[in-house]
């Protein structure tokens, strides 16, 4: 790849290599701030190559290692979006780069225990797919919940002998009088 000396000289003036070391990382030493422009609300730097906006750390990558492989992303080790450094950048797949963020995604699967502490292993997980990915379930607070949906439903169904408005003849939630095929259509007969 040729570089544009005059867009290497421009990018390089917007980049701060005395950053600050990350909280998250500090054995990779101070990180390279991006002081330009940034993505609405992602905070990730935005740079013109002379065709298109690229990511700032996209674009640093490319000219100090090369080529992103196929099917790959750039994760941000340090976990400050504004970094530029090339050695505080790591090709990986979208699938780890979301794995190791902090997301939703990335905590429910690092959880080893359900919120009620039972393990999230074995025979006791269930995996529920879902549209956009797979879900864990406890297989015991999912037998807890079921039970106590069911006491519930019990305990909120009429007590025999009392009014209901099921039909009496075939069961149905709603009572509808002089419709039923099954008896006399009449509420509350027996």
């Amino acid at each position: 790849m040729a570089i544009d000396v005059q867009r290497w000289l421009l990018f390089w003036a917007k980049v701060n290599k005395n950053g600050l070391v990350s909280a998250y990382r500090t054995d990779l030493g101070p990180c390279w701030l991006w002081t330009a422009g940034t993505k609405k609300n992602e905070g990730y730097g935005d740079f013109w190559d002379g065709n298109r906006t690229v990511g700032a750390h996209v674009q640093a990558y490319l000219w100090l290692k090369g080529v992103i492989p196929a099917k790959q992303t750039l994760d941000h080790l340090c976990r400050v979006r504004r970094c530029v450094h090339p050695s505080h950048l790591e090709a990986v797949t979208n699938k780890q780069n979301l794995l190791r963020g902090m997301g939703a995604a990335a905590i429910q699967a690092r959880k080893t225990h359900c919120n009620y502490g039972h393990p999230l292993t074995g025979t006791n997980v269930r995996i529920v797919k879902r549209r956009d990915c797979d879900e864990r379930v406890c297989r015991i607070c999912h037998a807890a919940h079921c039970k106590d949906q069911r006491r519930r439903a019990a305990l909120s169904a009429p007590a025999s002998g009392q009014p209901s408005d099921a039909c009496p003849e075939c069961g149905d939630s709603v009572f509808h009088e002089k419709t039923c095929s099954r008896g006399s259509g009449q509420k509350g007969s027996a």
